[in-house]
């Protein structure tokens, strides 16, 4: 495994986290002019007092998305790892006993599961809720960091994919959000082996060897990118990403919801938190999509002569367990 891949997958699960935290704050807020007035020039991340209408957190900690993530990534530094029915156990405990906003998926299982004591694995994928959410791909840069493998330059990208569509499917069942999930997958590897956001895209949106439902969604974040694409100045290019993706759609719900974090992503590849900024002005569930495009970018910008780490503006507000050391030492290729 090469130094660069080490370095792209370190920031990847720091990254996607610190984006989350920071964009928290701004969570959930779906009127665009509601959202620009409350901010009032001010830095989206962090901002204070939040404006998130639907929950009250302390500065610096996890939206929803963000606190669902941890069962996951505590079971992927455990010998259990995905493991069924444990997995399911993990998460309904998690659910039982967090303080956290639950998400709908994690609701779902929380009550269909009732006192928990259900034994064969059949008995708990019947509690998993049918959903076409962001739920899925945002557990994309944590499962690939603690699975990925590099054998003569060839990724175990078939593995990551069953390793991605069962972490997936301990809370989402559908295959919009399967497939949503690869797409995020395909293009996390190839910006870990060392192609651009953008670059990814474009050769997925002509690749004949996935799923037709997948180079869809390459074409489609393209085209997000390209409408987006205009205006000379920070304020004019946030007025047309934020048009493009209120099209495309603002909320949790896929395909949108995937589409405008990879096209954000590609448009601002090379800076972080410009990346999570505009994301965050965006609004709507501004933060299930920063978590994909926070570590898109970040990975982006690690490389083998650069230990990619967060921002200092960002890591001296944030609060959160920081997991990258954890996962990338649970993996035994790294």
């Amino acid at each position: 495994m090469t130094v660069a891949v080490k370095h792209r997958l370190s920031a990847a699960v720091a990254g996607g986290l610190a984006a989350d935290v920071a964009t928290m704050t701004t969570h959930w807020v779906y009127d665009q002019a509601e959202l620009k007035t409350k901010v009032d020039g001010r830095d989206p991340l962090f901002v204070d007092p939040p404006i998130n209408n639907f929950y009250t957190k302390e500065i610096g900690t996890h939206s929803p998305y963000g606190e669902e993530l941890q069962p996951l990534l505590d079971a992927l530094v455990t010998k259990n790892l995905l493991e069924k029915p444990a997995i399911f156990k993990r998460y309904y405990n998690w659910a039982k006993h967090t303080d956290a906003r639950l998400n709908h998926v994690s609701k779902s299982l929380l009550e269909k599961a009732g006192d928990g004591e259900l034994g064969s694995t059949a008995e708990w994928e019947s509690c998993v809720a049918e959903d076409t959410q962001a739920n899925g791909f945002i557990k994309v840069p944590f499962v690939a960091a603690r699975f990925y493998q590099l054998t003569e330059k060839e990724v175990n990208t078939n593995e990551l994919l069953q390793k991605v569509s069962e972490s997936v499917a301990i809370c989402q069942k559908g295959d919009e959000t399967q497939v949503a999930s690869a797409i995020a997958l395909r293009v996390f590897v190839g910006v870990v082996q060392g192609d651009s956001v953008s670059e990814v895209l474009n050769k997925l949106s002509t690749d004949t060897t996935i799923a037709e439902d997948e180079r869809e969604h390459a074409k489609a974040a393209m085209t997000i990118a390209k409408k987006a694409s205009v205006g000379n100045t920070p304020s004019e290019k946030q007025v047309a990403i934020n048009e493009v993706a209120k099209e495309a759609g603002l909320s949790c719900a896929l395909p949108g919801a995937v589409r405008v974090a990879l096209a954000v992503a590609s448009l601002y590849e090379n800076d972080y938190e410009q990346a999570i900024r505009v994301n965050a002005m965006i609004g709507g569930d501004n933060c299930s999509r920063s978590i994909l495009v926070g570590a898109l970018v970040a990975a982006n910008l690690a490389s083998e002569t650069q230990l990619w780490s967060v921002p200092q503006a960002i890591n001296s507000k944030s609060h959160h367990k920081r997991w990258d050391a954890e996962l990338l030492a649970a993996n035994p290729a790294l």
